[in-house]
């Protein structure tokens, strides 16, 4: 919980910027639909718990294509392979706690773990 906490309030930090929060990923491993014992969604707890509970919550294998609407802290919690490819909107921030996504021009990358 405490690791979900840390990152719930980073995710907290960067949406008071006036960014709105996705949370990219529901399931609990990669390439798949399973969601019990999901990390993502105890995280999606927390963040909505932040931020007055206005985040949103995707995942391609079970919501379908995903369409980028705007600017917005995106956090990936699942690590799938569709998040690798993403174009992430100019001036959001990309928070990558497994640090597999490349860094792009007008994007603010924060790899976490990195210091």
């Amino acid at each position: 919980d405490r690791q979900t906490i840390f990152l719930a309030s980073l995710v907290a930090k960067e949406a008071s910027k006036g960014l709105y929060v996705v949370i990219l990923g529901k399931t609990f491993k990669p390439e798949t639909n399973l969601t019990m014992g999901s990390p993502a969604l105890l995280l999606k707890h927390y963040v909505d718990k932040y931020t007055q509970g206005d985040a949103k919550i995707f995942d391609p294998y079970i919501d379908g294509e995903l369409i980028l609407t705007g600017p917005a802290v995106y956090f990936i919690a699942t690590k799938h392979e569709i998040f690798r490819e993403t174009l992430f909107p100019q001036g959001s921030v990309v928070i990558d706690p497994f640090r597999y996504i490349e860094q792009r021009n007008g994007i603010t990358y924060i790899p976490v773990g990195v210091s």
